[in-house]
Formats: structure tokens, sequence, C-alpha cells
């Protein structure tokens, strides 16, 4: 029983972890602090400078852009991010 605790208990911390990570990304993503992200903020994933691949066409992060905007208001909230990037 108490194995199972503790392996629950990991899971927990990993998760919540886990969250702190995505929502701190969030967070430093949005440049205007307003909540959603923009598609220039969410460029700004898509072509990370500290990437060592050719940066994605316009096209190419405005398809991912709307992929990931599941309610089309034309912004990016973090539970939208969150999923588009599981």
């Amino acid at each position: 029983m108490y194995r199972r605790m503790q392996f629950v208990g990991i899971i927990a911390v990993s998760a919540c972890v886990s969250q702190a990570l995505e929502d701190s990304t969030f967070v430093a993503l949005d440049r205007n602090a307003n909540g959603e992200l923009s598609l220039q903020e969410f460029e700004l994933l898509i072509n990370d400078p500290g990437q060592t691949h050719d940066p994605a066409t316009p096209q190419y992060v405005r398809k991912q852009f709307v992929l990931a905007d599941f309610n089309g208001d034309g912004s990016l909230s973090a539970s939208e991010l969150t999923v588009y990037l599981k």
C-alpha cells in the first residue's frame, strides 16, 4: 500500500512540474501579457532562435496557428497551446 501511495505521489508531483513548465512557457511567449498568444507571439515558438533548422515559412506558421486555435477566435489560450503541443 505504501509503495502505491508513493507512486501516486510521484505521478502527482510530475504532473504539477509539467503544468508549471507549460505555464511558464506560455507566460514567456505572451509578450504583451494579455493572457493569449497572437500569431506573432506563436511564431516565436515555431521559429525559436535556439533551433538549428531553417525558419518556418509564414504559411506554415499560419497553418499551425489555425490548427491550434480550436475555438477560432484568432488567438491561443494556454489550454489551446497545451493541447496543440501534446
